[in-house]
């Protein structure tokens, strides 16, 4: 088994009952070479806010609320959601911004 890091920050930190108010760190067991669409639909099956904010399991895609970084690149810089994951990977999830 692979462990890579999640982070998520800013207010969808309570969906997982963060111990800092902003801020959820968090290293997870996945599959070597398991997808980031994959564990982000195990982990939408487990908690239904990050399936509200974060990924909707109907479509197999994110909601559009957040912006996902996958060691240090946008997700959809590197493969989305079939992106393969190994040891020592970086996740960090942060609420989507708008501006105008």
């Amino acid at each position: 088994m692979a462990k890579v890091k999640l982070q998520v920050i800013s207010w969808l930190s309570r969906a997982f009952v963060a111990t800092e108010v902003n801020r959820y760190d968090v290293e997870l067991e996945v599959a070597e070479e398991e997808t980031v669409g994959a564990l982000f639909d195990r982990l939408a099956a487990e908690n239904k806010v990050f399936a509200d904010y974060v990924f909707d399991r109907s479509t197999q895609n994110l909601t559009g609320r957040v912006s996902v970084f996958f060691n240090n690149r946008m997700l959809e810089l590197v493969q989305g959601l079939d992106t393969e994951m190994k040891d020592g990977d970086f996740i960090l999830i942060v609420p989507a911004y708008s501006g105008g």
